[in-house]
């Protein structure tokens, strides 16, 4: 349980008197309005005076409740009754967690955030009495109050990514308010120009799917500021998002829109046809900046490079097609951005005795595939694949690799896979014969298990991961060397999870590697049917 600590500190005393007398002021407030539409200024203005009271009083050390090994520095009132010393309720989960709450006539005040809690509470009560009033004096004596108290709390607090939800809300609300006022009320264009500027600084921060509301100030700001196809363009937006979006439901049928809307289809149609035929003219560019890669090796005597020449220059080609798409996406398929350079560093290749010095100092061979594919496209390459490039193992994983791959296709067998092909799974796992995938008389032990110390994972390279997210391996050695396989084995009998190929054609490494490439430029469409790609 939280620590109670007797509070004998006269100011924090006098703090939690000012702020339950707030509260009692504008809950009658409130119930006046509600009752009789008439504003209590003295209500407010009392309130407000405490608050301004209570923040003179700030900093303030809290008192120090622990959780645990964490220290909090927060206060605890007792709405009802500043003078108790109410205490956090402690309750344990299913999972053995201590929660805390309070009652709902307790509130927690947080020191490192106690003043924005203020100034929140301070822009929350002058906002309701805006919104309530409806008399002329009222609202010339509180707007003002309020629409500089929403400048001022902007510019102490501003924006930041880890704010919590009610100070992100404060943020927002005071850029709305400061842009809502000004498309209701101001007719300078000088300041209609800074209240723009403002309402941008929250309207940066909102979507269709939270504070919307931003983007409907900002189209009636700029319509009002003779800006009608910014402000027609953020309707449109909203309409696509949602048909019936209820903030531009007058707009649907303006007139002035409609004809900017039917305009601006035809730019639409004109912007797609011009877009599809610079499209098309940049894959020419690809195609023949992939043809000038053809058969441009560094080795090009070496005999596993004339062996697989036609693999490795479709893994070039491709590669540069990833490269390509990538760098033009954002022009339309104009010009090359310089924000990818750093993305396709030239990639590592290694020499015929680089190979030879490693393969000699680790005591291993490498699959013939692996060794061209080092000395022709190189180490790395993170960005042509999905998560990772090729980098070579990590010297504690080579005891494991240089070991003999025990999975022989004896071991293999029929496990309804949705290729249609022989896997293996764990020995120990109830749940193929629990689902009937396996008969209850199968021996599990002597369909897939192995030796003492044996492991599944000795004699491959674990070298990536699939699309997927699952892990890519390259067998070194046995009947199933130079294949690529996956590991799918934590999904379970009920997924068929197993180690197995990764492609329905068992493909090797270049192979694989090549039409991975390609599955990526193409989006991975199909993926689950054709194979689990890199």
């Amino acid at each position: 349980m939280a620590q109670k600590k007797i509070i004998t500190d006269g100011k924090i005393k006098a703090f939690k008197r000012l702020y339950a007398a707030c509260y009692s002021l504008i809950l009658a407030f409130e119930e006046e309005a509600a009752k009789t539409g008439k504003i209590l200024e003295e209500k407010v203005d009392q309130a407000i005076a405490n608050m301004d009271e209570m923040i003179g009083m700030l900093p303030m050390q809290f008192p120090t409740i622990l959780e645990g090994n964490n220290k909090q520095q927060m206060l605890l009132i007792n709405l009802k009754d500043p003078e108790d010393e109410p205490e956090r309720i402690a309750t344990k989960n299913k999972n053995g967690y201590t929660n805390y709450s309070v009652p709902g006539h307790v509130q927690m005040l947080f020191e490192e955030s106690v003043l924005m809690a203020l100034e929140n509470w301070k822009f929350q009560l002058w906002s309701q009495v805006s919104y309530l009033s409806k008399d002329p004096a009222v609202l010339a004596k509180y707007k003002p109050l309020l629409l500089a108290h929403a400048k001022k709390c902007m510019d102490n607090f501003p924006f930041k990514v880890t704010m919590i939800e009610w100070e992100r809300n404060l943020y927002l609300q005071c850029a709305n308010k400061i842009g809502w006022n000004a498309f209701l009320e101001e007719e300078d264009p000088v300041k209609l120009e800074e209240a723009l500027a403002i309402l941008e600084k929250g309207f940066v921060q909102s979507n269709w799917y939270q504070f919307s509301y931003l983007k409907d100030t900002k189209a009636r700001l700029l319509i009002k500021m003779g800006r009608e196809e910014e402000a027609y363009a953020i309707v449109l937006e909203g309409l696509r998002h949602n048909a019936d979006h209820a903030d531009f439901r007058d707009l649907k049928t303006d007139e002035k829109y409609l004809q900017w809307l039917r305009k601006e289809e035809e730019r639409e149609v004109a912007a797609k046809k011009k877009e599809e035929g610079d499209y098309r003219n940049f894959l020419l560019f690809v195609k023949k900046e992939q043809e000038k890669l053809a058969d441009q090796f560094v080795n090009p005597d070496h005999p596993l490079v004339k062996e697989h020449a036609a693999v490795l220059n479709l893994i070039k080609q491709e590669m540069l097609q990833t490269k390509l798409l990538i760098q033009y996406k954002d022009s339309k398929w104009q010009t090359p951005s310089s924000k990818f350079d750093n993305w396709f560093v030239e990639l590592k290749k290694w020499s015929v005795e680089d190979i030879a010095a490693y393969e000699k100092k680790h005591a291993i061979r490498l699959p013939d595939q692996l060794k061209v594919y080092l000395m022709e496209i190189g180490e790395g390459g993170k960005y042509y694949y999905r998560y990772n490039g090729i980098t070579i193992p990590a010297k504690k994983e080579l005891a494991a690799i240089r070991k003999p791959f025990p999975i022989t296709a004896d071991k293999m067998h029929p496990i309804n896979h949705d290729w249609e092909i022989n896997a293996w799974v764990e020995p120990d796992d109830k749940d193929w014969k629990k689902l009937k995938i396996l008969p209850n008389s199968a021996d599990m032990q002597a369909m897939f298990g192995f030796p003492d110390g044996v492991t599944a994972n000795d004699g491959c390279w674990y070298f990536g991961d699939s699309y997927g997210q699952d892990g890519l391996f390259l067998i070194m050695n046995g009947e199933f060397e130079g294949e690529v396989w996956v590991d799918t084995l934590q999904y379970g009998a009920e997924a068929r999870g197993c180690f197995a190929q990764a492609t329905p054609q068992k493909l090797h490494f270049l192979p694989f590697l090549a039409e991975s490439l390609h599955r990526k430029s193409a989006g991975y469409s199909g993926n689950e049917y054709t194979g689990s790609w890199m």
